[in-house]
């Protein structure tokens, strides 16, 4: 009997966001499935740049500076355009997810992008569960060998057993 179905595994933080497409067999030896994976897509947040451009120097920068001062408006900014690209990212998840209903579909987000990936997500029906890692920097056969990873896609496939 063969076992396997479509895998989608989404990874983002506040600067990028990675599609990985592949399928999902039938638990190994060890009672996890084995997951192959291969980058299929990503996008970069389109204000990834966006204090370093168009803006004022601000006083006490530069080498010669004895102390380094911030705008006062400079963490508020952040917040805002990380709330941007998470809704970016959300409508993405959504059309691509959305492309393969038959999928398993997990999304892992940085820690400090999470909530606001969360919020974003809430005005969409995604079918998977938001996890917390950052695993951008893996490629993607440790993606597919790595325990969290291949944990939370068993969940995936026992939610879609419980559903259909």
């Amino acid at each position: 009997m063969n076992d396997t179905i479509p895998a989608l595994l989404f990874l983002s933080d506040s600067r990028k966001a990675s599609l990985y497409r592949g399928s999902l067999s039938s638990a190994s030896a060890a009672g996890l499935p084995r997951l192959r994976l291969e980058l299929a897509e990503r996008i970069t947040s389109p204000w990834t740049d966006f204090h370093e451009h168009g803006r004022p120097a601000a006083l006490g920068r530069g080498p010669s500076a004895k102390s380094v001062q911030h705008f006062a408006s400079e963490g508020h900014e952040r917040g805002e355009l990380e709330r941007r690209f998470a809704a970016n990212v959300a409508a993405w998840i959504e059309s691509r997810a959305g492309a393969a209903p038959e999928a398993a579909k997990v999304v892992f987000a940085d820690p400090r992008f999470l909530g606001h990936l969360r919020r974003a997500v809430e005005a969409i029906r995604l079918e998977a569960s938001i996890e917390r890692g950052e695993f951008s920097w893996m490629r993607p056969a440790e993606l597919g060998a790595h325990p969290t990873i291949r944990e939370a896609f068993e969940a995936a496939r026992a939610r879609m057993a419980t559903a259909g």
